[in-house]
């Protein structure tokens, strides 16, 4: 099943939302293994997938309204509460309770940070 986030949906044209589908297609159609790989970049190209950048803009450690960390420190994002418990992917392939992300909603001080770090 290949979805797309109606925050990010909302934000980008309609263009740039075709070709987030088209590439995540390839992936179905190539399959897992093909990764990036020769075989994803013809299966890609077949289905009309240009492989360009599609913006500069916000991403979303910039606009999501859910922030985490996990405690090493690495920061997860998301767009719907978290509703059970995740796991920190960079610290365990596997799901490890000793990685626990802990969530909290984003605040005025964040989007201050974020400025204040993409204007430096």
């Amino acid at each position: 099943r290949i979805t797309v986030s109606r925050h990010l949906a909302t934000r980008f044209s309609d263009d740039d939302v075709e070709q987030v589908l088209l590439h995540e297609v390839a992936h179905a159609l190539a399959g897992a293994r093909a990764a990036h790989g020769p075989k994803w970049k013809r299966t890609a190209a077949s289905i009309g997938y240009t492989g360009s950048r599609l913006h500069d803009g916000p991403i979303a450690s910039e606009l999501a309204p859910w922030i985490g960390t996990c405690p090493a420190g690495h920061e997860h994002f998301r767009y719907r509460t978290p509703t059970r418990p995740l796991a920190c992917a960079r610290c365990s392939r596997r799901f490890d309770a000793r990685n626990v992300i802990t969530w909290r909603r984003r605040t005025a001080d964040d989007d201050a940070a974020t400025m204040a770090s993409t204007t430096a």
